[in-house]
């Protein structure tokens, strides 16, 4: 069975004073704007994610409220801590929680691990910079089948790139 992974680092976050913490970061004006633009573009996507992942940081949880909103995205949310700062491997253990009965799972994170997923799974090197979306097809039975070199990167959206209207 085809399964559909799409992959969202965090749109651009404020750095604010030292006294803040990391995970604590919200999104800046630069971010508040590109959210809802990355939303527009996952929205033309199909199939549309039946299931979500999301970092408990601030600023992933604000990027998803945008993507929500944006893209009407009508699915069961996990915020889990596995992918706050997380390596490839605590990725892709979260990754294989998901129900199988969803075709599509949208996974909200960070860098380096955004990147590292997609280099793992797909074998493909690419620029991910904040609030970039990327589409990976994936052949497995289930979520847990997911593996490194598993997946076959089909596209990568970044806020600069793309034209939403």
């Amino acid at each position: 069975m085809a399964r559909t992974l799409y992959l969202l680092r965090h749109a651009k976050s404020d750095w604010g004073g030292a006294a803040l913490a990391d995970a604590d970061r919200p999104l800046n004006a630069r971010g508040r704007r590109d959210a809802p633009r990355m939303a527009r573009a996952l929205a033309r996507l199909s199939p549309a994610p039946a299931h979500v992942i999301c970092s408990p940081a601030v600023r992933t949880r604000q990027t998803l409220d945008l993507i929500q909103q944006t893209a009407a995205i009508d699915a069961p949310i996990v915020f889990d801590d596995r992918v706050y700062e997380a390596p490839v491997g605590a990725l892709l253990d979260a990754i294989a929680d998901a129900p199988d009965v969803a075709p599509a799972v949208l996974l909200i994170g960070h860098n380096p691990g955004v990147q590292g997923l997609i280099r793992a799974i797909t074998g493909r090197d690419v620029r991910v910079p904040t609030a970039t979306l990327a589409k990976i097809e994936i052949d497995a039975d289930s979520w847990s089948g997911l593996a490194p070199g598993a997946g076959r990167l089909e596209g990568v959206w970044r806020p600069k790139e793309i034209d939403d209207e």
